[in-house]
């Protein structure tokens, strides 16, 4: 969800002043762009525009999304990791037992591995495990990725 003018790096304030006229010609280009790579992932994938949905708080400072959609092999699974501390945070994910909820995001423990969108780095999926460090105000969207000729069922 983005809020009008959050994309150019407008500030809120109290009302009556919570936003004032979008600041043409004085955008943050980089956080522009930052939106923009955003919402092309996010149309592009079916996941998370459209999937089942479920969150959970990982510790004291971290949320993680889960998203998926899909049926039989063409299924899609993506985690979006967010951490709201100063400091930074590992977490694990297990998808050994199912989270709170009707969504089942157990099968996204059959992948080989996750791949972090934003940085193109990889995790391995061990034991239906992985573990991502999170740095201070720090984020990661995570893609299940699988083994060729396995099953696709992010």
């Amino acid at each position: 969800c983005v809020y009008y003018g959050d994309e150019a790096g407008m500030q809120g304030m109290r009302d009556p002043f919570n936003r004032g006229t979008y600041p043409w010609g004085r955008e943050d280009g980089g956080l522009l762009a930052f939106f923009r790579r955003t919402i092309a992932r996010r149309n592009a994938s079916p996941a998370l525009r459209e999937g089942e949905f479920s969150a959970a708080a990982l510790c004291a400072d971290v949320i993680a999304v889960f998203r998926q959609f899909g049926a039989g092999g063409e299924r899609e699974g993506c985690v979006a990791l967010v951490n709201r501390g100063a400091t930074p945070q590992t977490v694990t994910l297990d998808f050994r037992a199912p989270l709170e909820g009707e969504a089942d995001f157990t099968r996204m423990g059959d992948a080989v591995r996750f791949e972090d969108a934003e940085k193109g780095k990889y995790y391995l999926c061990r034991n239906r495990r992985v573990t991502v460090t999170l740095g201070p105000l720090g984020r990661a969207l995570l893609r299940a990725e699988h083994q060729a000729g396995r099953r696709r069922n992010a």
